[in-house]
């Protein structure tokens, strides 16, 4: 029965890992939305400059 118990509580505790692992990862990829969307916003306005320079 020991034996049992200590499988469970190992068991749960990589649950655990996994899922915090899964959030902080969430966490990444959700931030770097916003960097994705500054640099299309970098490179929209280097296009519009280009463009104003070549007319």
């Amino acid at each position: 029965m020991v034996l049992f118990m200590n499988q469970l509580t190992f068991s749960n505790e990589i649950t655990l890992k996994a899922r915090a692992a899964f959030f902080v990862g969430l966490l990444f990829i959700l931030s770097g939305c916003n960097t994705i969307e500054g640099i299309g916003e970098d490179i929209e306005e280097s296009g519009e400059r280009i463009e104003e320079s070549a007319s």
